[in-house]
């Protein structure tokens, strides 16, 4: 399993895995008209990933998840502007591919990215339903904490590598292709930034699609 980041070729692979394996309520914005992978949900997919994270100026690191050389999810990593030090990270997997462990792997890769970026504390949330995410997250040393009705909020320090809090012996999935010559850019400046806060939510996918 690794972790690759996004480029164009990888984005058009990880459309044809949400169509094939996702609702597109997991997985991006909402999008009017009936439902299902419409032509206009599929044009919005590309377009939303090719503005947060393929711009010059990208919002966020986006990574494809791939088994077996094929994509099966999306990982991500957000800076928290009101946060300074913190970032928000957020996965989904496709349903053939949950319930196999693989969620705790990509999350050991998100926080050995951010902890080598610098960050100091990752924020991720869920819903108050998905008790397999938060397991993933608790396994991991996050503080979970209920937001209201219906959300979860994980908070995880991280500290450096020689001391991790991060007690595990699986080794954490590989991530590559961060210079893709895609405009995602490298360092903490550039690939990483502020979370996708759209009108009347929060970002599309968080860590409540992956659900192992």
């Amino acid at each position: 399993m690794e972790l690759r980041q996004l480029n164009e070729e990888l984005l058009q692979e990880l459309l044809e895995a949400a169509v094939r394996d996702a609702d597109p309520g997991e997985v991006m914005p909402p999008v009017g008209g009936p439902p299902g992978w419409t032509r206009r949900r599929r044009e919005a997919f590309v377009r939303f990933h090719r503005e947060r994270a393929l711009a010059p100026d990208p919002v966020e690191a986006t990574f494809a998840i791939l088994h077996e050389h094929a994509v099966v999810g999306a990982a991500r990593l957000e800076r928290l502007p009101d946060e300074p030090g913190s970032v928000e990270l957020g996965v989904w997997l496709g349903r053939s591919v949950r319930g196999r462990g693989m969620a705790h792997k990509v999350l050991l890769g998100l926080l050995e990215e951010a902890r080598s970026l610098g960050f100091r504390h990752v924020v991720a949330s869920t819903t108050t339903g998905n008790t397999a995410a938060q397991r993933a997250l608790a396994a991991l040393g996050a503080d979970l904490t209920p937001v209201g009705a219906t959300t979860v909020t994980a908070i995880l320090l991280l500290v450096p590598a020689d001391t991790s809090a991060v007690t595990t012996s699986a080794r954490p999935p590989q991530v590559s292709g961060r210079d893709t010559g895609t405009g995602t850019g490298t360092g903490t400046g550039s690939t990483v930034a502020g979370p996708a806060r759209r009108e009347g939510g929060s970002h599309p996918y968080r860590t409540s699609a992956h659900r192992g």
